[in-house]
Protein backbone atom coordinates (compact mmCIF):
# COMPACT_ATOMS: atom_id res chain seq x y z
CA UNK A 1 0.00 0.00 0.00
CA UNK A 2 2.73 2.38 0.74
CA UNK A 3 4.41 1.90 -2.58
CA UNK A 4 1.19 2.56 -4.39
CA UNK A 5 0.61 5.71 -2.46
CA UNK A 6 4.14 6.93 -3.16
CA UNK A 7 3.70 6.17 -6.82
CA UNK A 8 0.37 7.92 -6.90
CA UNK A 9 1.81 11.02 -5.20
CA UNK A 10 4.71 11.04 -7.60
CA UNK A 11 2.38 10.92 -10.57
CA UNK A 12 0.32 13.79 -9.15
CA UNK A 13 3.45 15.77 -8.48
CA UNK A 14 4.64 15.21 -12.00
CA UNK A 15 1.38 16.42 -13.40
CA UNK A 16 1.09 19.47 -11.10
CA UNK A 17 4.67 20.72 -11.32
CA UNK A 18 4.64 22.07 -14.95
CA UNK A 19 1.45 24.09 -14.33
CA UNK A 20 2.86 25.62 -11.17
CA UNK A 21 6.04 26.65 -12.89
CA UNK A 22 3.98 28.17 -15.68
CA UNK A 23 2.00 30.31 -13.24
CA UNK A 24 5.18 31.63 -11.65
CA UNK A 25 5.87 33.52 -14.84
CA UNK A 26 2.69 35.57 -14.34
CA UNK A 27 3.65 36.96 -10.93
CA UNK A 28 5.49 40.30 -10.67
CA UNK A 29 8.89 39.77 -9.21
CA UNK A 30 9.41 41.47 -5.85
CA UNK A 31 13.00 42.46 -6.67
CA UNK A 32 14.44 43.68 -9.93
CA UNK A 33 15.76 41.14 -12.21
CA UNK A 34 19.19 42.66 -12.12
CA UNK A 35 19.62 41.70 -8.49
CA UNK A 36 18.93 38.10 -9.35
CA UNK A 37 21.19 38.08 -12.34
CA UNK A 38 24.84 38.93 -12.22
CA UNK A 39 25.77 42.27 -13.71
CA UNK A 40 27.23 42.02 -17.12
CA UNK A 41 30.45 43.81 -17.74
CA UNK A 42 30.14 46.63 -20.21
CA UNK A 43 32.37 46.54 -23.20
CA UNK A 44 35.07 49.19 -23.22
CA UNK A 45 34.31 52.12 -25.48
CA UNK A 46 36.77 53.01 -28.09
CA UNK A 47 37.86 56.62 -28.05
CA UNK A 48 37.71 58.05 -31.48
CA UNK A 49 40.07 60.80 -32.41
CA UNK A 50 38.30 64.11 -32.65
CA UNK A 51 38.82 65.86 -35.91
CA UNK A 52 38.85 69.67 -35.76
CA UNK A 53 35.69 71.17 -37.25
CA UNK A 54 36.09 72.67 -40.61
CA UNK A 55 35.99 76.44 -40.64
CA UNK A 56 32.85 77.74 -42.21
CA UNK A 57 33.24 80.60 -44.63
CA UNK A 58 31.95 83.92 -43.25
CA UNK A 59 28.42 84.69 -44.31
CA UNK A 60 28.13 87.11 -47.13
CA UNK A 61 26.66 90.46 -46.11
CA UNK A 62 23.16 90.91 -47.28
CA UNK A 63 22.97 93.28 -50.15
CA UNK A 64 21.14 96.38 -48.98
CA UNK A 65 18.31 97.52 -51.04
CA UNK A 66 19.20 100.96 -52.35
CA UNK A 67 15.59 102.04 -52.32
CA UNK A 68 15.00 101.02 -48.68
CA UNK A 69 18.34 102.06 -47.20
CA UNK A 70 18.23 105.29 -45.09
CA UNK A 71 21.23 107.52 -45.78
CA UNK A 72 23.25 108.51 -42.71
CA UNK A 73 23.05 112.27 -42.04
CA UNK A 74 26.27 113.74 -40.70
CA UNK A 75 25.78 116.00 -37.69
CA UNK A 76 26.92 119.58 -38.14
CA UNK A 77 29.53 121.29 -36.01
CA UNK A 78 28.07 124.64 -34.95
CA UNK A 79 28.92 127.68 -32.83
CA UNK A 80 26.34 129.94 -31.17
CA UNK A 81 27.38 133.32 -29.69
CA UNK A 82 24.87 134.83 -27.23
CA UNK A 83 25.26 138.49 -26.22
CA UNK A 84 23.72 139.56 -22.91
CA UNK A 85 23.08 142.89 -21.20
CA UNK A 86 20.88 144.35 -23.96
CA UNK A 87 23.88 145.86 -25.79
CA UNK A 88 23.11 146.82 -29.39
CA UNK A 89 25.52 147.42 -32.26
CA UNK A 90 28.19 144.88 -31.20
CA UNK A 91 29.99 143.03 -34.01
CA UNK A 92 31.29 139.45 -34.02
CA UNK A 93 34.75 138.43 -35.26
CA UNK A 94 35.65 134.75 -35.76
CA UNK A 95 39.35 133.98 -36.22
CA UNK A 96 40.03 137.69 -37.02
CA UNK A 97 37.30 137.73 -39.71
CA UNK A 98 34.24 139.94 -39.23
CA UNK A 99 31.04 137.89 -39.31
CA UNK A 100 28.39 140.58 -38.67
CA UNK A 101 26.35 142.41 -36.06
CA UNK A 102 24.89 140.49 -33.14
CA UNK A 103 22.49 138.82 -32.62
CA UNK A 104 23.21 136.14 -35.26
CA UNK A 105 21.94 132.66 -36.01
CA UNK A 106 23.96 129.51 -35.29
CA UNK A 107 27.23 129.45 -37.25
CA UNK A 108 28.54 126.31 -38.95
CA UNK A 109 32.28 125.94 -38.24
CA UNK A 110 34.99 123.31 -38.48
CA UNK A 111 35.85 121.21 -35.42
CA UNK A 112 38.74 122.44 -33.32
CA UNK A 113 39.88 125.69 -31.70
CA UNK A 114 38.54 129.08 -32.74
CA UNK A 115 39.03 132.66 -31.52
CA UNK A 116 35.78 134.51 -30.77
CA UNK A 117 35.93 138.33 -30.46
CA UNK A 118 33.07 140.80 -29.87
CA UNK A 119 33.70 144.55 -30.25
CA UNK A 120 31.54 147.62 -29.72
CA UNK A 121 32.57 151.32 -29.37
CA UNK A 122 32.47 152.39 -25.73
CA UNK A 123 32.97 148.82 -24.42
CA UNK A 124 36.02 146.69 -23.69
CA UNK A 125 36.74 144.00 -26.31
CA UNK A 126 35.62 140.44 -25.51
CA UNK A 127 38.12 137.81 -26.74
CA UNK A 128 37.97 134.09 -25.94
CA UNK A 129 39.52 130.90 -27.29
CA UNK A 130 36.99 128.05 -27.58
CA UNK A 131 37.19 124.41 -28.67
CA UNK A 132 34.31 123.15 -30.80
CA UNK A 133 33.63 119.39 -30.63
CA UNK A 134 32.76 117.64 -33.91
CA UNK A 135 29.07 117.06 -34.49
CA UNK A 136 27.98 119.28 -31.58
CA UNK A 137 26.81 122.86 -30.98
CA UNK A 138 29.02 124.97 -28.71
CA UNK A 139 27.48 128.04 -27.04
CA UNK A 140 29.54 131.08 -25.98
CA UNK A 141 27.97 133.62 -23.58
CA UNK A 142 29.32 137.17 -24.08
CA UNK A 143 29.15 140.00 -21.54
CA UNK A 144 30.61 143.44 -22.41
CA UNK A 145 31.90 145.98 -19.88
CA UNK A 146 31.17 149.69 -20.56
CA UNK A 147 34.25 151.93 -20.33
CA UNK A 148 33.30 155.10 -22.30
CA UNK A 149 30.49 156.98 -24.06
CA UNK A 150 29.82 157.36 -27.78
CA UNK A 151 28.94 160.73 -29.37
CA UNK A 152 27.55 161.63 -32.81
CA UNK A 153 27.63 165.26 -34.09
CA UNK A 154 25.37 166.75 -36.79
CA UNK A 155 24.73 170.30 -38.08
CA UNK A 156 22.25 172.16 -40.27
CA UNK A 157 25.18 173.58 -42.28
CA UNK A 158 27.11 171.16 -44.47
CA UNK A 159 30.87 170.72 -44.07
CA UNK A 160 30.92 172.39 -40.65
CA UNK A 161 34.03 171.52 -38.63
CA UNK A 162 33.85 169.83 -35.23
CA UNK A 163 36.29 170.28 -32.35
CA UNK A 164 35.99 168.45 -29.01
CA UNK A 165 37.92 169.84 -26.05
CA UNK A 166 39.97 171.91 -28.51
CA UNK A 167 40.94 168.91 -30.66
CA UNK A 168 39.66 168.92 -34.29
CA UNK A 169 37.66 165.83 -35.20
CA UNK A 170 36.60 166.54 -38.79
CA UNK A 171 33.53 167.70 -40.70
CA UNK A 172 29.93 166.81 -39.93
CA UNK A 173 28.31 164.36 -39.83
CA UNK A 174 30.47 162.44 -37.35
CA UNK A 175 29.54 159.16 -35.63
CA UNK A 176 31.22 156.76 -33.24
CA UNK A 177 33.33 159.31 -31.34
CA UNK A 178 34.46 157.59 -28.14
CA UNK A 179 34.80 159.92 -25.12
CA UNK A 180 35.79 159.17 -21.56
CA UNK A 181 33.19 159.71 -18.83
CA UNK A 182 33.02 163.35 -17.72
CA UNK A 183 32.33 166.84 -19.10
CA UNK A 184 33.35 167.73 -22.68
CA UNK A 185 32.99 170.87 -24.83
CA UNK A 186 31.88 170.44 -28.45
CA UNK A 187 32.33 173.36 -30.90
CA UNK A 188 30.85 173.33 -34.42
CA UNK A 189 31.98 176.16 -36.71
CA UNK A 190 32.20 177.26 -40.32
CA UNK A 191 33.41 180.39 -42.07
CA UNK A 192 30.69 183.04 -42.24
CA UNK A 193 28.69 181.58 -39.32
CA UNK A 194 28.69 182.03 -35.60
CA UNK A 195 30.21 178.95 -33.91
CA UNK A 196 27.90 176.75 -31.84
CA UNK A 197 29.34 175.66 -28.48
CA UNK A 198 27.76 172.95 -26.37
CA UNK A 199 28.92 171.15 -23.22
CA UNK A 200 27.76 167.62 -22.40
CA UNK A 201 28.39 165.18 -19.56
CA UNK A 202 29.30 161.72 -20.83
CA UNK A 203 28.55 158.49 -18.97
CA UNK A 204 30.02 155.07 -19.75
CA UNK A 205 27.85 152.85 -21.94
CA UNK A 206 25.62 155.71 -23.18
CA UNK A 207 25.13 157.12 -26.70
CA UNK A 208 24.76 160.87 -27.33
CA UNK A 209 23.71 162.91 -30.39
CA UNK A 210 24.66 166.62 -30.63
CA UNK A 211 22.98 168.80 -33.29
CA UNK A 212 24.41 172.28 -33.97
CA UNK A 213 22.43 175.15 -35.54
CA UNK A 214 24.68 177.82 -37.07
CA UNK A 215 23.61 181.45 -37.66
CA UNK A 216 25.20 183.56 -40.40
CA UNK A 217 27.34 186.48 -39.27
CA UNK A 218 26.06 190.05 -39.92
CA UNK A 219 27.30 191.30 -43.31
CA UNK A 220 28.37 187.86 -44.44
CA UNK A 221 27.61 187.02 -48.09
CA UNK A 222 24.43 185.08 -48.51
CA UNK A 223 24.54 181.55 -49.68
CA UNK A 224 24.46 181.15 -53.47
CA UNK A 225 21.08 180.45 -55.01
CA UNK A 226 20.69 177.02 -56.47
CA UNK A 227 20.29 176.81 -60.24
CA UNK A 228 16.93 175.11 -59.86
CA UNK A 229 15.59 178.14 -57.94
CA UNK A 230 16.44 180.67 -60.73
CA UNK A 231 13.24 181.93 -62.50
CA UNK A 232 12.96 181.28 -66.22
CA UNK A 233 11.74 184.85 -67.02
CA UNK A 234 12.37 188.05 -65.11
CA UNK A 235 9.44 189.98 -66.73
CA UNK A 236 6.57 189.77 -64.25
CA UNK A 237 4.08 191.93 -66.28
CA UNK A 238 1.07 190.14 -67.82
CA UNK A 239 0.97 189.75 -71.61
CA UNK A 240 -0.74 192.42 -73.75
CA UNK A 241 -3.53 190.04 -74.74
CA UNK A 242 -4.63 189.84 -71.14
CA UNK A 243 -5.05 193.67 -70.87
CA UNK A 244 -8.33 195.12 -72.34
CA UNK A 245 -8.26 198.33 -74.33
CA UNK A 246 -11.40 199.89 -72.75
CA UNK A 247 -11.66 198.77 -69.19
CA UNK A 248 -14.97 199.51 -67.46
CA UNK A 249 -14.59 202.32 -64.91
CA UNK A 250 -15.20 201.41 -61.34
CA UNK A 251 -17.76 203.42 -59.36
CA UNK A 252 -16.20 205.31 -56.47
CA UNK A 253 -17.04 204.06 -53.02
CA UNK A 254 -19.18 206.39 -50.87
CA UNK A 255 -17.15 208.14 -48.27
CA UNK A 256 -18.50 208.13 -44.77
CA UNK A 257 -18.84 211.43 -43.05
CA UNK A 258 -16.21 211.80 -40.44
CA UNK A 259 -17.14 213.33 -37.14
CA UNK A 260 -15.48 216.64 -36.56
CA UNK A 261 -13.13 216.60 -33.68
CA UNK A 262 -13.78 220.34 -32.99
CA UNK A 263 -17.53 219.87 -32.09
CA UNK A 264 -18.12 219.94 -28.26
CA UNK A 265 -19.49 216.89 -26.56
CA UNK A 266 -22.78 218.43 -25.45
CA UNK A 267 -23.70 219.13 -29.11
CA UNK A 268 -23.51 215.50 -30.19
CA UNK A 269 -26.80 213.65 -30.78
CA UNK A 270 -26.08 210.45 -28.87
CA UNK A 271 -25.47 212.47 -25.68
CA UNK A 272 -28.94 214.02 -25.73
CA UNK A 273 -30.55 210.71 -26.72
CA UNK A 274 -29.16 209.13 -23.58
CA UNK A 275 -30.34 212.04 -21.45
CA UNK A 276 -33.88 211.75 -22.86
CA UNK A 277 -34.06 208.03 -22.15
CA UNK A 278 -33.04 208.58 -18.54
CA UNK A 279 -35.65 211.35 -18.03
CA UNK A 280 -38.45 209.24 -19.56
CA UNK A 281 -37.67 206.28 -17.34
CA UNK A 282 -37.68 208.49 -14.25
CA UNK A 283 -41.10 209.99 -15.11
CA UNK A 284 -42.72 206.61 -15.72
CA UNK A 285 -41.39 205.32 -12.44
CA UNK A 286 -42.77 208.29 -10.52
CA UNK A 287 -46.28 207.90 -12.02
CA UNK A 288 -46.45 204.21 -11.24
CA UNK A 289 -45.36 204.80 -7.66
CA UNK A 290 -47.97 207.53 -7.14
CA UNK A 291 -50.90 205.50 -8.50
CA UNK A 292 -50.00 202.41 -6.51
CA UNK A 293 -49.98 204.24 -3.20
CA UNK A 294 -53.28 206.28 -3.61
CA UNK A 295 -55.65 203.80 -5.30
CA UNK A 296 -58.50 201.92 -3.60
CA UNK A 297 -58.83 198.18 -3.81
CA UNK A 298 -61.28 196.91 -6.41
CA UNK A 299 -64.36 195.02 -5.30
CA UNK A 300 -64.49 191.30 -6.13
CA UNK A 301 -67.69 191.75 -8.13
CA UNK A 302 -66.03 194.43 -10.27
CA UNK A 303 -63.14 192.24 -11.24
CA UNK A 304 -64.72 188.81 -11.50
CA UNK A 305 -68.46 189.58 -11.70
CA UNK A 306 -68.93 187.29 -8.73
CA UNK A 307 -67.00 186.26 -5.69
CA UNK A 308 -63.28 185.84 -6.51
CA UNK A 309 -60.70 183.65 -4.88
CA UNK A 310 -58.50 186.68 -4.04
CA UNK A 311 -58.55 190.47 -3.95
CA UNK A 312 -56.09 192.41 -6.13
CA UNK A 313 -55.01 195.86 -5.01
CA UNK A 314 -54.99 198.48 -7.75
CA UNK A 315 -56.32 201.80 -8.87
CA UNK A 316 -59.88 202.30 -10.03
CA UNK A 317 -60.33 202.85 -13.73
CA UNK A 318 -60.90 206.47 -14.78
Amino acid sequence: MSLRRVAFVAVLAALWAPGAFAQDDLFVPLEPAESLSKPKSKPAKRRAKKTPPAKKPPPKPAEADDDLAVPMVAQKTQLFVKLGGGVKGARLFLDSTEVGALPLEVLEVTPGEHTVAVRRPGYADFIRRVTVAPGKTTEVAVSLNAVAGVVAVNSDVASAQVAIDGQPKGAVPLTGIVLKPGSHEIVVSREGFEPDKQRITVRAGKDYTVTAYLRPLPGAPSAPVARADTPKETNLLPPESAVTSNPSPLAPLPQEAEASASRPWFKRWYVWAGVGAVVTAAAVGAVVATQGSGGDPLAPTTVCGRECDAVINGARPF
